[in-house]
């Protein structure tokens, strides 16, 4: 670790240890997977045994440090959630972290090891869900076709709402849990490498027009229709 980033650590473990009562210290960010840019930070997860929690950023040695102070419950609790939405943050900082403190605390080790489970378990989705889900955005994309002609704005707007919803269905098919928004469109492109590269296109696009034409291609290639979506809900 450069200098710079040893000297910011060493402030932020220090004040970090005069305004808390740790118990497990984990920090994690690029510049620990040793692959720092100029904007590169510190995520610090600091667990202490009180009731309360708290988020800090803070400068050290011109460093950002963002420090999320919990109990192991409400790690945990992040854990669950983030894991219904299948986007697991919270697991992703602390399995991919160093241990500043509580390599000697049996809770804090098990919480490190669940992290790493977390982080590879998708949100499960059942295949009447996974129907919905491409009802849900050939319905978008078909609000999109209505005021196509009448309102580009709008039309953009909602175009870019179905190639999100795009982005996220194609990990919920594959099982796999949503990444880091920096690493989402690289690992998409390895999952789906066709729909990959049009969702790189649309991006890069400028028109209107081009981004809808991309995005029929997209919504074809996935459900198969662009329009009408044939559908039946389970009875309930």
């Amino acid at each position: 670790m450069d200098s710079h980033y040893r000297i910011a650590l060493d402030q932020a473990l220090a004040w970090i240890n005069s305004n808390y009562t740790a118990t497990g210290i984990i920090v994690s960010g690029s510049i620990i997977r040793g692959n720092p840019n100029k904007n590169s930070d510190f995520d610090i997860f600091v667990i202490h045994d009180g009731l309360f929690r708290q988020r800090v950023q803070k400068l050290f040695n011109k460093v950002p440090c963002e420090i999320f102070v919990n109990n192991i419950e409400h790690v945990y609790r992040y854990f669950e959630s983030e894991l219904a939405d299948n986007r697991p943050v919270s697991a992703n900082i602390i399995a991919t972290g160093q241990l500043y403190m509580g390599n000697d605390n049996q809770k804090i080790v098990a919480l490190v090891d669940d992290a790493k489970k977390y982080i590879l378990l998708p949100k499960p989705l059942t295949d009447e869900q996974l129907i919905f889900y491409k009802y849900a955005i050939t319905n978008l994309l078909e609000d999109a076709t209505d005021i196509y002609t009448t309102d580009k704005i709008t039309t953009l707007y909602i175009l870019d709402k179905v190639v999100i919803d795009i982005i996220h269905f194609i990990f919920y098919a594959k099982q796999q849990p949503l990444p880091r928004l920096k690493d989402r469109i690289e690992n998409l492109l390895e999952l789906d490498p066709v729909i990959g590269n049009l969702i790189t296109i649309y991006y890069g696009e400028k028109s209107v027009e081009e981004k809808y034409k991309l995005t029929k291609q997209m919504v074809i290639g996935l459900t198969g229709v662009t329009g009408f979506f044939e559908w039946s809900s389970a009875p309930e």
